[in-house]
């Protein structure tokens, strides 16, 4: 990835596997912000060898549910429950990482297939953060393989996706409580973070997953 200053704005280039790495990253540093805490279990049931969906959510549940208690009083016990992206209750970075990642992703998706399609790839970015201009994406190819330039109308947009690549990585590493770090201050909440990471350290890394995971380690902004 490449990150230069030209005209007073934050100019990142993004190869074909930085596109993918990103926007996972966004999408899920997102999801924790608006209190979706089950994609933690969701993405260690992918990572992790002998783990099982039923036993995993009997584990973590509680501590999780705990955790939103402090971190999102007004949302239901219920982990199957979270805000909406366009909701006013949720933290401003939560619909910035929500904006990047759309424009992220429609404009890969029309530069691949002008065409269009039917997945919501092909719709218009709907901004969740208006206090913020949406970035400006262009796709390229040389030598046939595929380049973004993705221009930052703000630095904060930059300060955000750095963080949610750190958040991701947290997960990848099995790290729970600093992940949680990023989202709240409350000593008692990250005690609980500190469980669920102590469960998850029990199991091994699926082998088909180690060099995905090497890579997500070396992403950089």
């Amino acid at each position: 990835m490449k990150k230069e200053n030209i005209e007073d704005k934050i100019v990142l280039t993004l190869n074909a596997s930085e596109i993918s790495q990103i926007i996972t990253c966004l999408d899920f540093y997102s999801r924790i912000w608006i209190g979706q805490y089950l994609e933690i279990d969701n993405e260690m049931l992918w990572i992790k060898e002998d783990i099982s969906r039923s036993d995993s959510e009997i584990a973590v549940t509680p501590f999780f549910r705990e955790i939103r208690k402090r971190v999102l009083p007004k949302l239901e016990e219920s982990l199957h429950s979270s805000y909406g992206i366009f909701s006013y209750d949720i933290d401003v970075h939560a619909g910035i990482a929500y904006d990047l990642q759309q424009v992220i992703r429609y404009t890969q998706a029309w530069f691949v297939n002008p065409e269009g399609g039917w997945t919501v790839d092909y719709g218009s970015p709907l901004q969740a953060n208006k206090e913020i201009s949406l970035a400006n994406a262009e796709c390229n190819r040389v030598y046939d393989k595929l380049f973004m330039k993705l221009t930052l109308t703000d630095p904060v947009q930059l300060s955000v996706l750095q963080d949610a690549i750190k958040i991701y990585q947290c997960l990848l590493q099995d790290k729970i409580r600093e992940l949680f770090t990023y989202y709240t201050k409350d000593e008692e909440a990250l005690r609980f973070a500190e469980r669920v990471e102590k469960y998850y350290k029990k199991f091994k890394v699926e082998d088909r997953c180690k060099e995905s995971i090497k890579k997500f380690l070396k992403l950089r902004v």
